[in-house]
């Protein structure tokens, strides 16, 4: 029997992480493997198929969201048991975890196990600061044990502290296996026709004021032009956009997540705005594709034509336009950007599954391992480590509406 295990943060709603979890599990279990996920943060029951069966208390553990340094030695191991109880025995057990916090405890447990670890970082724009995080994470990824979503962000995360030469090496893919279709979508469909379509497509991030300006920017100088702009993903803030869009020429649409994405989506926009898995699905479908730094938010360039960076700058493509000054291009002048020669390989699941057998079972301690989770770190983690975990639970958890399981 093989089983493969998963540490990640959250599995309810739509976006990326959860897509990539549930459709690995699918794959997983057609090769022959009995899957486990562990997850710590439940505000909302789990509506993907086949990481349905994993919306119980028992693969629940609120304590993964913290560093088990933060824990006493002995609370560490009332958490290893628990999770090693629910595992079980096998021939062959894999853990993936998917966050920095997760990976410490990943390499602990896979240590009670004895069985091969790796890492996957699904969080964007992770720069980590601790010599002690460094000094495990490098090492890992010298085993080929640690990845990063693509190669940008395996460069940023070790920036301070080294050079990462060869980041293809070090990146998997989270964004294959996102369902695409052509069917009835109303809320897209139905929008007036007009001389341009834009589409922001991915949920709301810190780069939105941004963005939206630089929109309005555009759309004052071409008051004799017409405009939809379509708005798919989730917590969007709708009556902020409404309000901004005070424009005669504009119609503005809005549809939060969806199981399914509408083809039409790339096929009938303009343009597409987006970042990360959000924006290589949209350049999938040949859609003109603005990807957006998560970091600074200005954009990274025309993804696949002046960029193969999908959020984060790897430093290795120039771009010297603005949001408003790419519509302006693309457009207005109707500026045409050949692909570029050098795209990546897409490193799926048949790729990612050929390092489990290059794994060793030599392990790198991960109780040092401390990088900045909350603003209140130092009074939880001395509550932690004096056994009044039950405290942060509610404070950290209750407060943004997890239902809090006290064992």
């Amino acid at each position: 029997m093989k089983k493969y295990v998963f540490l990640t943060e959250d599995l309810y709603g739509l976006t990326g992480s959860q897509r990539y979890v549930n459709n690995k599990c699918k794959f997983l279990r057609e090769n022959g493997w009995e899957v486990i996920v562990f997850w710590n943060y439940n505000i909302a029951p789990i509506v993907l198929e086949h990481i349905k069966c994993f919306d119980n208390e028992r693969y629940i553990y609120h304590e993964l969201k913290f560093y088990p340094s933060w824990f006493s030695k002995r609370g560490r191991e009332k958490v290893l048991n628990r999770l090693r109880e629910t595992i079980g025995d096998a021939d062959q057990i894999v853990i993936e975890s998917s966050k920095l916090e997760l990976g410490a405890w990943g390499e602990l447990l896979a240590k009670r196990l004895h069985c091969k670890h790796i890492i996957f970082v699904l969080t964007e724009g992770v720069t980590i600061q601790n010599q002690a995080t460094f000094d495990y994470c490098y090492a890992k990824l010298m085993k080929k044990e640690f990845f990063n979503i693509n190669t940008a962000n395996v460069i940023n995360f070790f920036s301070k502290f080294t050079t990462i030469l060869s980041p293809d090496n070090y990146y998997w893919s989270a964004s294959q296996g996102v369902i695409v279709e052509k069917y009835s979508f109303p809320s897209f469909d139905d929008m007036p026709k007009a001389d341009f379509t834009i589409t922001h497509f991915g949920r709301y991030k810190k780069y939105f004021p941004s963005m939206l300006s630089e929109i309005l920017v555009f759309i004052a100088s071409h008051p004799d032009k017409s405009f939809n702009f379509f708005f798919l993903g989730n917590s969007i803030p709708q009556d902020e956009i409404r309000n901004s869009f005070c424009h005669s020429n504009c119609h503005i649409s809005f549809h939060s997540e969806v199981m399914v994405i509408p083809k039409q989506l790339f096929e009938e926009s303009d343009v597409v705005i987006g970042t990360a898995g959000c924006a290589v699905i949209a350049s999938r479908y040949m859609a003109n594709v603005i990807a957006i730094d998560v970091n600074t938010s200005k954009p990274l360039g025309l993804l696949g034509r002046t960029t193969l960076d999908t959020n984060t700058s790897s430093g290795r493509y120039k771009n010297d336009k603005s949001v408003s000054q790419w519509l302006e291009a693309l457009l207005i002048q109707r500026e045409i950007y050949p692909p570029l020669d050098d795209q990546n390989v897409i490193h799926g699941y048949d790729y990612q599954m050929r390092f489990i057998d290059k794994c060793d079972y030599n392990y790198i301690d991960s109780t040092k391992v401390n990088e900045q989770i909350t603003r209140h770190d130092s009074i939880f983690s001395f509550l932690v480590r004096i056994g009044l975990f039950h405290i942060v639970e509610f404070f950290y958890y209750k407060k943004r509406g997890v239902k809090v399981i006290i064992r």
